[in-house]
Protein backbone atom coordinates (compact mmCIF):
# COMPACT_ATOMS: atom_id res chain seq x y z
CA UNK A 1 0.00 0.00 0.00
CA UNK A 2 1.06 3.18 -0.94
CA UNK A 3 2.12 5.84 1.83
CA UNK A 4 -1.12 8.16 0.69
CA UNK A 5 -3.19 5.42 1.05
CA UNK A 6 -2.07 4.41 4.88
CA UNK A 7 -2.52 7.99 5.69
CA UNK A 8 -6.08 8.13 4.35
CA UNK A 9 -6.60 5.19 6.50
CA UNK A 10 -5.56 6.75 9.74
CA UNK A 11 -7.14 9.55 9.01
CA UNK A 12 -10.64 8.79 8.11
CA UNK A 13 -10.38 6.25 11.20
CA UNK A 14 -10.63 9.00 13.78
CA UNK A 15 -13.46 10.59 12.30
CA UNK A 16 -15.58 7.23 11.92
CA UNK A 17 -14.27 6.43 15.70
CA UNK A 18 -15.83 9.98 16.98
CA UNK A 19 -18.93 9.13 14.82
CA UNK A 20 -19.34 5.32 16.32
CA UNK A 21 -18.88 6.63 20.11
CA UNK A 22 -21.05 9.55 19.33
CA UNK A 23 -24.26 7.14 18.17
CA UNK A 24 -23.17 4.95 21.00
CA UNK A 25 -23.79 7.54 23.49
CA UNK A 26 -26.94 8.70 21.45
CA UNK A 27 -28.50 5.68 21.83
CA UNK A 28 -27.51 5.48 25.45
CA UNK A 29 -28.69 8.83 26.40
CA UNK A 30 -31.82 9.17 24.51
CA UNK A 31 -33.01 5.02 23.78
CA UNK A 32 -36.40 4.08 26.11
CA UNK A 33 -36.93 2.42 28.95
CA UNK A 34 -38.78 -1.44 28.35
CA UNK A 35 -42.18 -0.90 30.88
CA UNK A 36 -43.79 -3.29 32.21
CA UNK A 37 -47.02 -5.06 30.56
CA UNK A 38 -49.83 -5.25 32.85
CA UNK A 39 -53.94 -5.78 32.52
CA UNK A 40 -56.56 -3.68 34.04
CA UNK A 41 -60.16 -5.13 34.38
CA UNK A 42 -59.17 -8.16 32.56
CA UNK A 43 -62.13 -10.22 33.21
CA UNK A 44 -64.41 -7.40 31.14
CA UNK A 45 -66.94 -8.19 29.34
CA UNK A 46 -66.78 -4.37 27.62
CA UNK A 47 -64.60 -2.78 24.92
CA UNK A 48 -60.85 -3.56 24.93
CA UNK A 49 -58.02 -0.82 24.68
CA UNK A 50 -54.17 -1.69 24.17
CA UNK A 51 -52.27 0.99 25.02
CA UNK A 52 -48.44 0.70 23.66
CA UNK A 53 -45.96 2.83 25.01
CA UNK A 54 -42.29 2.99 25.70
CA UNK A 55 -40.23 3.77 28.93
CA UNK A 56 -39.94 7.60 30.21
CA UNK A 57 -41.09 9.99 33.07
CA UNK A 58 -43.02 11.69 30.34
CA UNK A 59 -44.74 8.81 28.66
CA UNK A 60 -45.31 6.87 31.93
CA UNK A 61 -47.33 9.95 33.12
CA UNK A 62 -49.90 10.17 30.20
CA UNK A 63 -50.10 6.59 30.53
CA UNK A 64 -51.07 6.55 34.11
CA UNK A 65 -53.60 9.78 33.31
CA UNK A 66 -55.32 7.64 30.55
CA UNK A 67 -55.76 4.39 32.47
CA UNK A 68 -56.69 6.75 35.23
CA UNK A 69 -59.36 8.19 33.48
CA UNK A 70 -60.52 5.18 31.38
CA UNK A 71 -60.55 2.08 33.71
CA UNK A 72 -64.21 3.28 35.55
CA UNK A 73 -65.77 3.22 32.47
CA UNK A 74 -64.54 -1.14 32.80
CA UNK A 75 -63.47 -1.46 29.61
CA UNK A 76 -60.21 -4.27 29.36
CA UNK A 77 -56.91 -2.20 29.13
CA UNK A 78 -53.75 -3.60 28.51
CA UNK A 79 -50.16 -1.84 28.46
CA UNK A 80 -47.43 -3.23 26.77
CA UNK A 81 -43.98 -1.56 25.42
CA UNK A 82 -43.65 -1.11 21.64
CA UNK A 83 -41.15 -3.73 21.46
CA UNK A 84 -44.27 -6.35 22.99
CA UNK A 85 -45.88 -5.01 19.98
CA UNK A 86 -45.65 -7.71 17.20
CA UNK A 87 -47.08 -10.14 19.45
CA UNK A 88 -50.48 -8.46 19.09
CA UNK A 89 -53.27 -8.92 16.67
CA UNK A 90 -54.50 -5.06 15.46
CA UNK A 91 -58.40 -6.68 15.15
CA UNK A 92 -58.35 -7.88 18.68
CA UNK A 93 -58.35 -4.14 20.12
CA UNK A 94 -61.50 -2.19 19.74
CA UNK A 95 -59.43 1.16 20.51
CA UNK A 96 -55.15 1.35 20.48
CA UNK A 97 -53.15 4.36 21.74
CA UNK A 98 -49.70 4.13 20.67
CA UNK A 99 -47.10 6.54 22.06
CA UNK A 100 -43.73 6.01 20.66
CA UNK A 101 -40.44 7.88 20.37
CA UNK A 102 -38.67 9.20 16.75
CA UNK A 103 -34.88 8.13 17.13
CA UNK A 104 -32.61 9.62 14.84
CA UNK A 105 -35.67 10.56 12.77
CA UNK A 106 -37.29 7.05 12.91
CA UNK A 107 -40.18 5.49 14.59
CA UNK A 108 -39.18 2.78 16.97
CA UNK A 109 -38.61 -0.31 14.38
CA UNK A 110 -41.69 -2.57 15.91
CA UNK A 111 -44.23 0.45 16.01
CA UNK A 112 -43.40 1.10 12.21
CA UNK A 113 -43.46 -2.32 11.63
CA UNK A 114 -46.58 -2.73 13.07
CA UNK A 115 -48.49 0.30 11.38
CA UNK A 116 -47.14 0.04 8.08
CA UNK A 117 -48.85 -3.29 8.18
CA UNK A 118 -51.89 -2.88 10.59
CA UNK A 119 -52.49 1.12 10.38
CA UNK A 120 -55.85 1.69 11.40
CA UNK A 121 -57.15 5.57 11.36
CA UNK A 122 -60.37 4.58 12.78
CA UNK A 123 -59.30 2.65 16.09
CA UNK A 124 -55.44 4.15 16.58
CA UNK A 125 -54.56 7.09 17.70
CA UNK A 126 -50.54 7.30 17.41
CA UNK A 127 -48.83 10.06 19.29
CA UNK A 128 -44.56 10.35 18.15
CA UNK A 129 -42.77 12.70 20.89
CA UNK A 130 -39.56 13.84 19.55
CA UNK A 131 -36.93 17.13 20.58
CA UNK A 132 -38.70 19.22 18.11
CA UNK A 133 -42.29 17.74 18.91
CA UNK A 134 -42.61 17.89 14.45
CA UNK A 135 -40.90 14.72 13.44
CA UNK A 136 -43.93 11.99 12.80
CA UNK A 137 -43.72 8.78 10.85
CA UNK A 138 -45.01 9.24 7.01
CA UNK A 139 -48.13 7.98 6.45
CA UNK A 140 -49.83 8.37 9.82
CA UNK A 141 -52.94 10.56 10.75
CA UNK A 142 -51.16 11.23 14.26
CA UNK A 143 -50.07 13.80 16.69
CA UNK A 144 -46.75 15.04 17.97
CA UNK A 145 -44.49 16.61 20.29
CA UNK A 146 -41.90 17.07 22.59
CA UNK A 147 -42.06 15.32 26.07
CA UNK A 148 -42.62 18.58 28.29
CA UNK A 149 -43.87 17.91 31.73
CA UNK A 150 -46.21 20.50 31.82
CA UNK A 151 -48.33 19.32 28.99
CA UNK A 152 -49.11 15.79 30.61
CA UNK A 153 -52.73 16.80 31.57
CA UNK A 154 -53.61 18.81 28.63
CA UNK A 155 -52.54 14.83 26.40
CA UNK A 156 -53.94 12.96 29.07
CA UNK A 157 -57.51 14.62 28.27
CA UNK A 158 -56.93 14.59 24.62
CA UNK A 159 -55.66 10.76 24.21
CA UNK A 160 -58.83 9.91 26.77
CA UNK A 161 -61.22 12.04 24.82
CA UNK A 162 -60.07 10.36 21.53
CA UNK A 163 -59.92 6.99 23.07
CA UNK A 164 -63.88 7.52 24.29
CA UNK A 165 -64.84 8.73 20.77
CA UNK A 166 -63.21 5.51 19.46
CA UNK A 167 -65.12 3.19 21.73
CA UNK A 168 -68.45 4.99 21.51
CA UNK A 169 -68.75 4.51 17.66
Amino acid sequence: MSKKFKKFIKMSAIPLTIFVLFLVWYKYTFSMEVIEERSINENSDKQSVLIVSQGSEFKNKVIEGVIEEIEPRGDFLKVIDATALPNENSNEWDAMLIIHTMEISQPQADVKNFLSKNYDPNKMIVFATSSSGEIQMEGIDGFTGASILEEVDERINQFTKLLIEVLEK
